[in-house]
């Protein structure tokens, strides 16, 4: 998914896409957060802007995206995704390898995608598309050793 959507903006220049970024949403409380893939949009951080040297991005990234690890809580994944809007980002995708993806443009507002539909950029990512069944056919399929 990183890397489609670094294709994709290459040629848009809208903004960068950065995989296992860290991120400080909230330098007050030291609230840092790392998703599996964020775009940040040229206007929260400009292209010609250099990128931090060392450390955590002093920014909030406008779409996060967390992919679902067998360990991930219910609890601790919805904690994520209201930090996200509490301190700005315009879209969460929560991705749940070859399941589903869903698509949260608020804290409570949630559509989910199956591997028959597309996922949409929408406003935050204008002309960003992607078939969940090709994003998902890069997924490992899990054996069992006997």
């Amino acid at each position: 998914l990183g890397s489609r959507l670094f294709l994709f903006l290459q040629a848009q220049r809208s903004g960068r896409v950065i995989v296992e970024g860290m991120f400080i949403l909230d330098t007050e409380r030291d609230l840092r957060r790392r998703p599996d893939v964020a775009f940040i949009s040229a206007q929260r951080w400009p292209l010609d802007k250099p990128l931090p040297a060392q450390g955590d991005w002093p920014v909030v990234p406008d779409l996060a995206v967390e992919v679902v690890s067998p360990y991930e809580t219910v609890e601790r994944l919805t904690q994520k995704v209201d930090e996200y809007f509490r301190y700005g980002a315009r879209q969460v995708w929560v991705v749940m390898p070859r399941l589903r993806v869903y698509v949260y443009s608020s804290a409570t507002a949630v559509r989910i995608l199956t591997e028959q539909e597309e996922l949409e950029g929408g406003e935050v990512v204008p002309g960003f598309r992607l078939k969940l069944s090709e994003l998902f056919a890069a997924v490992p399929v899990e054996t069992s050793a006997s």
